[in-house]
C-alpha cells in the first residue's frame, strides 16, 4: 500500500517524484514511472506549473518543500558542506568542445537556485569535473566506478570536516548514509559530448526535446553473480538467464547495467534530491528512473 506520493512538474516541468511509502517493498517499482509524462507542458505554459504537493490516501493535500530548501535542510541537519556533482570525461579528440560542454553542464545545474526559496546552497554548490587523459581516455565504467569510489572516501571528510560520526567503516558509513555526491557521479563520453555541444539547444534555451545526454551512474552496482543477497536468495538459472536476456552493454547483458542517460537539464536540484538518502547498488529507487540504454530517462 502506498501512503504518500510526491509529484511535481518543476519549475520547468519534467519532474517526477516520489517519497514515503508506507512499505519498503514498494519502493521504486515500475508503476512510479508513469506518473505525470505531460510534465513537459509546463516548459511551455508557466501557469500551468503547480506547488510541489503530497498526495496521501486520504486525499489530505499540502505544500511540500522545493527540492532547493530540501537540499538546505540536509546540509544543514546532516553537517554536509558539499552538494554537486563528480563528472568524468572520457573523451580527449576536442579540447575546446570539453570547455563549453562544462559551461553547459555548470549553466543547467545552477540556473534553478537563484531564484529559489532556498539560494544559498548555490556557495555549497560543488561540481567537480574530472579531467585525465593518461588515466580517464575511453575508461570503463568499471575502471570508473573503482577511481570513484576511492576518491569518495578520500574527499567525504576532507570535504565535510563538520561530520564526525564517521567511525568503523567509512565506505559504510559513506555509502549508508546516501550522500548522492559520494553515491553516483556522471560521465561525458564521445556520444554525449556530441549531443550536448553541437545536436542541443543551447543556453539559455532549454533542451525540452531532450535531445542531449550524459551518463548517470551508480557507484556501488555490481552485476548478479557478485552480489552476494542474490546469489543466496536466487536460483542459479534465473541468474544464468538474466546473463542471456539482452544484448551486451560494455559486456553486460542484464537489464540493469548499472547506468543510464538522462539530461544535462536533470543535473541540478531536482535531480539531487531524488537520490538523498538512496545507498546506490541496485536500490530499489533506481527503477523508479531507470531505462536500459540506447534508450534516455525523460525525466
Amino acid at each position: 500500500m502506498w501512503s504518500l506520493v510526491r509529484l511535481n512538474f518543476g519549475r520547468w516541468g519534467t519532474s517526477r517524484r516520489c517519497y514515503q511509502y508506507s512499505s519498503l517493498q514498494c519502493r521504486g517499482r515500475p508503476r512510479i514511472g508513469t506518473i505525470l509524462k505531460d510534465g513537459i507542458a509546463a516548459h511551455v505554459d508557466p501557469s500551468r506549473v503547480p506547488q510541489w504537493r503530497i498526495f496521501s490516501e486520504s486525499s489530505m493535500v499540502r505544500v511540500s518543500p522545493t527540492s532547493q530548501a530540501t537540499i538546505a535542510s540536509h546540509l544543514r541537519n546532516c553537517d554536509i558542506d558539499k552538494w554537486g556533482w563528480v563528472i568524468y570525461r572520457t573523451t580527449y579528440g576536442d579540447d575546446e568542445a570539453w570547455e563549453r560542454c562544462k559551461e553547459i553542464i555548470t549553466y543547467r545545474t545552477r540556473r534553478n537556485i537563484a531564484d529559489s526559496d532556498a539560494p544559498e546552497i548555490a556557495k555549497y554548490l560543488e561540481l567537480t569535473f574530472v579531467d585525465d587523459k593518461s588515466l580517464f581516455d575511453g575508461a570503463s565504467k568499471h575502471q570508473l566506478r573503482s577511481h570513484f569510489r576511492t576518491w569518495s572516501l578520500d574527499a567525504f571528510q576532507s570535504e565535510n570536516p563538520r561530520v564526525k560520526d564517521v567511525s568503523g567503516d567509512l565506505g559504510y558509513w559513506v555509502q549508508g548514509c546516501g550522500v548522492p555526491r559520494h553515491v553516483y557521479f556522471f560521465q561525458v563520453d564521445l556520444e554525449s559530448l556530441r549531443s550536448i555541444v553541437f545536436e542541443a539547444p543551447q543556453p539559455p534555451d532549454y533542451d525540452l526535446d531532450l535531445e542531449s545526454h550524459i551518463n548517470f551512474i551508480d557507484a556501488y552496482w555490481k552485476p548478479m553473480r557478485e552480489r552476494a543477497e542474490v546469489l543466496q536468495h536466487t536460483d542459479q538459472d534465473e541468474i544464468d538467464a538474466s546473463e542471456t536476456a539482452h544484448e551486451p552493454i560494455e559486456g553486460c547483458r542484464e537489464e540493469n547495467v548499472g547506468w543510464m542517460k538522462v539530461s544535462p537539464e536533470t543535473m541540478g536540484s531536482d535531480w539531487y534530491e531524488v537520490w538523498l538518502g538512496s545507498i546506490g547498488g541496485d536500490a530499489s529507487m533506481w527503477y523508479a528512473f531507470y531505462k536500459r540504454p540506447p534508450e534516455k530517462v525523460y525525466w
